[in-house]
């Protein structure tokens, strides 16, 4: 089985996750990758979010401070902006129990309002790990071919009750990955174990959504 790693809102109430203390209009996507020779060219496009493309990014590129928009509703373990995830160091530490030194944790501030400075320190969860992981034959989504005819992603569009089935197979002996023709989740992959074991955390603003697999 696979399961999709996502940020949840436990309180039931939206709650703002703005990024502070960063000059650009748009810090996210103003990011620089860490070795751009081996990024593909989908991944530097204007629109996209450098964190949520599977590669290691500049640490030094990245958002410092992020702001929980509640002082009603505590800080939960699992945070996010434009569904990047900013996570605790207990889930910092489970992620490399499974996978050591293959993703990326850079610290991040988080503040709250009327609080003179940061109340903790998070972690910009960068996955680093791009895994072609869906079952072509199983799968009822549509195959759109990009502008180089050569290659292409997984599309739902207008198609009633389409399917997307990964496969067991290809994810076989992996933990977190991004698959780079499912971009559109815009969050994490992960393997049964690693979901398991997350669910078991208690981790609190997390979700684990099983998906089908061949």
């Amino acid at each position: 089985m696979v399961c999709f790693l996502s940020c949840s809102n436990p309180y039931g109430e939206s709650v703002g996750t703005p990024i502070v203390d960063d000059p650009r209009a748009a810090p996210l996507l103003e990011m620089a990758f860490a070795d751009p020779e081996e990024v593909s060219w989908k991944a530097k496009l204007k629109n996209v979010v450098q964190m949520k493309q599977g590669y290691r990014v500049d640490p030094g590129s990245a958002p410092k401070a992020i702001e929980w928009g509640s002082t009603k509703f505590p800080l939960p373990d699992i945070i996010s902006n434009q569904q990047v995830l900013a996570v605790c160091d207990r889930f910092r530490l489970l992620v490399e129990h499974f996978e050591p030194n293959v993703h990326q944790f850079i610290p991040v501030d988080v503040k709250i309002a009327g609080h003179a400075g940061p109340v903790a320190t998070y972690y910009w969860f960068v996955v680093c790990r791009r895994i072609d992981s869906v079952d072509p034959d199983s799968t009822t989504f549509k195959w759109e071919l990009d502008y180089t005819g050569q290659d292409g992603f997984w599309s739902d569009y207008e198609l009633d009750g389409a399917r997307l089935i990964f496969s067991d197979a290809k994810a076989a002996g992996h933990h977190v990955w991004m698959d780079p023709h499912v971009l559109t989740l815009n969050s994490p992959l992960c393997s049964e174990e690693f979901g398991r074991a997350a669910l078991a955390g208690n981790f609190s603003g997390l979700n684990v959504t099983p998906r089908e697999t061949v």
